[in-house]
């Protein structure tokens, strides 16, 4: 089904890749590379099923900014963080390298590009790939997942 954008939740999309392959799973010269297989391989299926004109890929670098707080002082309060594994941290720049995009949370993408599209065209068809609830709440009638 193809759609004008497909927004990925790159921060879930990571850690599910992270944890769904096995650590066994690594390069010729020894190091770690599960995470990476895992979300190129999902990020390909994503691609060809959805076949976008646009693609963009949104991450968490910082789970819990203070400016979001300070305009919803409950966000994710019931939360923990959570350290990255050490085995995936040496994994994330490989993946930004090779997406090499600029990351904004999935929230703060999806009011972006709604607010942007809003103002100059009729209303696209998005996909939406999240395993987290936030940009599945904020894309409300414009999307077709």
């Amino acid at each position: 089904m193809a759609c004008d954008w497909l927004l990925i939740d790159g921060s879930s999309l990571i850690f599910r890749a992270f944890h769904g392959i096995p650590r066994t799973v690594r390069s010729p010269d020894g190091h770690p590379v599960n995470a990476v297989r895992g979300f190129m391989d999902a990020l390909a299926r994503l691609v060809s099923t959805r076949q976008p004109r646009h693609l963009a890929v949104a991450g968490d670098a910082d789970w819990r900014p203070a400016w979001r707080v300070e305009l919803i002082p409950g966000y994710k309060a019931h939360r923990t963080a959570e350290p990255v594994p050490p085995e995936l941290a040496p994994q994330m720049p490989l993946i930004d390298e090779v997406l090499d995009s600029n990351r904004w949370s999935e929230a703060d993408l999806v009011a972006r590009f709604e607010a942007a599209w809003e103002a100059y065209h009729a209303a696209p068809s998005v996909a939406c790939s999240s395993w987290a609830g936030g940009a599945l709440a904020a894309l409300h009638s414009t999307s077709t997942a």
